[in-house]
């Protein structure tokens, strides 16, 4: 189990370089992996901690912070607490999405806070002008395996015309309604609208609990037509 748990590092990174195993569902590509559903069926409440960040930007992580626990707890999928940096049960606790935890220190959070998984994340950088810029890393770790569940991976750039595409369409299926005559603008212009855009793409990568109960698509095909094909294969 030491072992396993001292791997979780190097899954995640190998599973962030290394995405075509689980490709986004949506035409633009984010770096992110994502367990298979019976690992997440597993787990029944997640820790969520406060975001680190540079100091200068630290409004800014807990705007996107919060924002992401509530998307995250919208999916529906286990429960979610949110955890400040400076509550007690914190203390001495490793709660750095980018340095390595070994099992001893797993056991110690899962103790102290009372979960099966953590996540734990970084604003790495965020900038409103000219155009809005943000940089996250989330990684959701299986506290009792010391697997990597879910992790992302990604820098969102206001100035890119993809970017502005994608913010269109926030604004149209997530935001419009009772804001007119404001466009999809205002999520450019405002640190609220913009993070609250980073963090519905982020936690999007995250199916929601009625996606991973979906039983898979089975063929339409009319039985015995399978028999059929084969047979006339086989005797060619």
């Amino acid at each position: 189990m030491n072992a396993q748990a001292c791997l979780a590092i190097v899954v995640v990174l190998a599973a962030l370089t290394g995405c075509a195993d689980n490709p986004p569902a949506a035409a633009w590509s984010m770096d992110h992996y994502l367990a298979s559903p019976a690992e997440l069926m597993r787990v029944r409440s997640v820790a969520f901690v406060e975001l680190a960040s540079p100091l200068a930007d630290a409004p800014r992580a807990q705007l996107l912070g919060q924002s992401l626990y509530e998307d995250v707890q919208h999916r529906g999928l286990f429960s979610v607490q949110y955890v400040a940096r400076d509550d007690f049960r914190c203390r001495s606790l490793p709660l750095d999405v980018n340095r390595q935890m070994d099992y001893r220190q797993m056991q110690q959070i899962r103790q102290a806070l009372g979960c099966d998984a953590i996540i734990l994340g970084e604003m790495s950088h965020f900038q409103q002008y000219p155009r809005a810029r943000a940089g996250l890393h989330l990684c959701m770790v299986d506290l009792r395996e010391g697997t990597v569940l879910w992790a992302v991976k990604h820098a969102w750039d206001g100035s890119d015309r993809e970017t502005t595409r994608r913010i269109r369409k926030y604004w149209r299926e997530n935001v419009r309604d009772g804001y007119e005559p404001a466009n999809e603008d205002l999520v450019q212009m405002s640190p609220h609208w913009f993070l609250k855009f980073v963090s519905h793409e982020a936690v999007s990568t995250l199916p929601t609990r009625d996606e991973l109960l979906r039983p898979p698509a089975t063929s339409h095909e009319p039985p015995g037509s399978a028999e059929a094909t084969s047979g006339k294969q086989a005797t060619r």
